[in-house]
């Protein structure tokens, strides 16, 4: 689990499909939405942006068969349908024979799958953002096989491939999504240490009866029960405190100074070897 994330899935701990999850940070107003189609590896969000408008968010999973691909051009169908101001749509469609340059098959027969699902895209007038190859593996034929998807030419920007996650032979997509989303900005009290009364605090300390407060007490842990309500009382008296806004735009999750060199080092080499092609002479002279 992430922390300030809610967790959001689909088929985990099932039989049914490989799962799927989404993370959604807790200060973005944001709920499922249950799409009732025969398509059933994908997760929808319902995103508030402006007061009459709302983002539609969606991963989704595609097994390479014929049925998947008329269930999941009905869901997208029945998606588009809702009539949502924005609509992004992300995840591993398992399309490698098409070419998204000119939104042309390999083998052009209107009878294949592929076509269907660019004619599903046309009707519903669907944007591709997704360019270069996204799945590598040995001595396989590159592929784009993961698509980011949205209803807006302008929705979706700064795309950028990265090193895949662990060992999956997919890269990592990062994009941002343009829009106005409002934040559930929460309070939390904030307390002033520096400008603590730490002479009254002192008087109050010294002043106190500890003798006759711990008489009846038997052990250490009674002696603290005691004790920390009394600090605490002393501390609400002379320690200035506040309620202030919880801004979390400029939090990251936090990860250690190994981790994040390795992760850096796997960039790199993924870098090397999408610009080198997979010529492990050429990754090895660079």
């Amino acid at each position: 689990m992430l922390e300030n994330y809610e967790l959001f899935g689909k088929n985990i701990g099932t039989d049914q499909g490989l799962g799927i999850l989404i993370y959604v940070h807790k200060q973005v107003m944001a709920t499922q939405v249950i799409i009732n189609t025969n398509f059933e590896e994908s997760l929808f969000m319902e995103i508030s942006t402006k007061p009459t408008e709302k983002l539609l968010f969606g991963c989704i999973y595609r097994s390479n068969s014929e049925a998947n691909t008329e269930h999941l051009c009905r869901q997208i169908n029945e998606v588009c349908a809702l009539k949502y101001s924005q609509v992004c749509l992300v995840g591993d469609f398992n399309y490698k024979d098409i070419i998204w340059d000119t939104w042309t098959t390999e083998n052009d027969s209107v009878t294949s799958k592929e076509f269907k699902f660019m004619e599903c895209l046309r009707d519903n007038y669907l944007y591709q953002h997704i360019q270069k190859e996204t799945r590598r593996r040995g001595n396989d034929k590159p592929s784009i096989l993961d698509l980011v998807l949205s209803n807006d030419e302008y929705t979706v920007s700064d795309i950028e491939y990265l090193a895949p996650l662990g060992k999956s032979d997919h890269c990592v997509l990062r994009f941002c999504i343009n829009s106005f989303v409002p934040r559930e900005l929460s309070k939390k009290t904030k307390i002033y240490y520096d400008k603590a009364d730490y002479n009254s605090i002192k008087e109050e300390i010294t002043n106190t009866d500890w003798e006759t407060m711990f008489r009846n007490s038997e052990d250490i842990n009674s002696h603290w029960e005691l004790f920390m309500p009394r600090i605490n009382e002393i501390q609400e008296k002379h320690v200035p405190r506040k309620e202030v806004t919880d801004h979390w735009r400029n939090k990251v999750v936090p990860v250690d100074k190994e981790t994040l060199e390795q992760i850096r080092l796997k960039h790199k080499l993924w870098t090397r070897f999408i610009h080198c092609k997979g010529n492990k002479e050429e990754a090895e002279k660079k």
